[in-house]
């Protein structure tokens, strides 16, 4: 069933980076985008399935992360909520991405309507990311996520 979900969600990040061009995008920009979808999708399944080995080769060593609570754990101290089980998933859906390309810098943003477990608390309401990826060494690895809390209205 997870796995399912994944198709839908690279469709409407596909169609998001056509939206998010502008202007017809250059080859380069196409391999960038379909690149770092899969490690994004490699990044999905990790943080659904707690796999902290797999968190740690993605992001990068200087990862930058603000959670919806304003908290900016380093990469280390975000990993290892993974790796104790601290912050766990039960449900990790995207939508209303958009992509853009800048070279060797490629961003990510839109909605989250994921259920998670933080610090013995359940979280479930709407949220909004931006993810930053950069291509270093050859990788491409997550340098920045910032999550908000969408409020209700």
């Amino acid at each position: 069933m997870r796995r399912i979900l994944l198709l839908p969600l690279l469709t409407v990040v596909l169609a998001g980076f056509v939206r998010a061009q502008g202007t017809p995008g250059n080859q380069a920009d196409a391999e960038n985008v379909k690149e770092v979808l899969k490690v994004e999708e490699q990044r999905n399944q990790a943080v659904l399935k707690g796999d902290a080995d797999v968190l740690e080769r993605i992001y990068s060593d200087d990862f930058a992360y603000t959670n919806e609570s304003g908290e900016t754990p380093t990469k280390a101290q975000f990993v290892a909520n993974f790796r104790s089980g601290k912050r766990k998933f039960s449900k990790y859906n995207h939508d209303e991405i958009r992509v853009h390309v800048y070279g060797n810098t490629v961003v990510l943003n839109g909605r989250s309507t994921s259920t998670y477990l933080y610090n013995g608390e359940v979280y479930q309401d709407p949220r909004r990311f931006t993810i930053v990826y950069v291509k270093q060494d050859g990788q491409w690895r997550v340098v920045a996520l910032h999550v908000s809390t969408i409020p209700k209205r």
